[in-house]
């Protein structure tokens, strides 16, 4: 915090806006969006800062949460598009899988089968897709 007062008085512009993390009194971590000024004396000498903070944790979480449905939202589109222009069943698992990870950007993606008989789950041969293989 030191260095954002720093440049604040130094009139540098990074620092009239700025983003941290407190605790409040109950224990509970809050992120803070800081709006600084520069209070100066008529003569143009700082006699100090003027904060205001806004309460942004549920906002910050509120994008999170639409970053990971927009993620979902594009998995389901390609694959809806995949499954009237797939020719077999391979193909579609394969691209289906490669969507996933391009763009719905997740780390990897494999489809599994049930077996109804004896409860396992297994992956199905040849699909998988992995960020390596981008």
């Amino acid at each position: 915090m030191k260095k954002i007062f720093s440049d604040l008085i130094a009139d540098l512009p990074e620092a009239w806006h700025h983003e941290n993390e407190i605790l409040t009194r109950a224990g509970a971590r809050r992120l803070i969006r800081w709006n600084n000024s520069v209070l100066r004396s008529v003569s143009g000498e700082v006699i100090g800062t003027a904060s205001i903070g806004e309460d942004i944790t549920e906002q910050k979480q509120a994008e999170i949460r639409i970053r990971s449905l927009n993620r979902v939202y594009a998995v389901l589109s390609g694959i809806n598009t995949l499954i009237v222009r797939a020719r077999d069943r391979q193909e579609l698992f394969d691209e289906a899988c490669r969507i996933a990870v391009e763009d719905g950007n997740f780390g990897m993606a494999w489809i599994g089968e049930f077996d109804r008989i004896t409860l396992e789950v297994t992956r199905s041969l040849g699909t998988g897709w992995t960020k390596a293989q981008r």
